[in-house]
């Protein structure tokens, strides 16, 4: 995330393809919070102040009878105004 503006609240909403039939093993940094919007995990991250950038890391493994598409759409959100959507999907093959 690369702030234009000061965000107070900013959290990602992740569409459930990010976590379905797989296994998070860590999350850099972790001082995140966690919840759920309508279905989907939230991450919800400190203030980023304007100018800053902040990057935010998964590390995890496919689980073995995972096989197929999943779309992992990503909202990022200050509070209730919706920033920005990136648009991602992964196929997983045997």
């Amino acid at each position: 995330i690369d702030a234009h503006r000061d965000l107070a609240k900013p959290t990602l909403v992740l569409d459930p393809g990010w976590f379905d039939g797989l296994t998070i093993n860590t999350v850099e940094p972790d001082s995140v919070t966690w919840g759920q919007q309508g279905g989907r995990n939230t991450v919800g991250l400190e203030p980023i102040a304007a100018g800053d950038h902040f990057v935010l890391r998964f590390q995890y493994q496919v689980n073995p009878t995972v096989l197929g598409h999943r779309t992992q759409n990503v909202v990022l959100a200050d509070g209730e105004s919706e920033l920005a959507t990136l648009e991602h999907a992964q196929r997983i093959y045997p």
